[in-house]
């Protein structure tokens, strides 16, 4: 049997993980985490190796879904327009 300490250790590791891409992406679309609610990432463990990303653009609330191979590209864009659209083509 699998310790329970151990999901608590990976979901802490999870949340880590996420949270450094939330960082990322609300630094480069300059979001003021004052005033906007900024961008929330999850991660699904339902067989789909993807990021679902949802985040403000437009006036309006956007999904979009980005996979391992788009990933290193967006942690390497420091442009806003340029995310908002590498992020606009991946729509859901």
């Amino acid at each position: 049997m699998i310790a329970f300490s151990k999901f608590v250790e990976l979901h802490e590791e999870m949340s880590s993980c996420l949270s450094e891409i939330e960082q990322h992406i609300n630094t480069v679309l300059e979001y003021d985490l004052e005033k906007t609610a900024g961008a929330i990432v999850s991660y699904g463990v339902d067989g789909r190796e993807e990021l679902t990303i949802y985040y403000l653009g437009n006036d309006s609330n956007l999904e979009s879904t980005v996979d391992k191979y788009g990933y290193v590209s967006m942690m390497q864009i420091t442009s806003k327009e340029e995310l908002f659209n590498f992020l606009d083509s991946r729509q859901v």
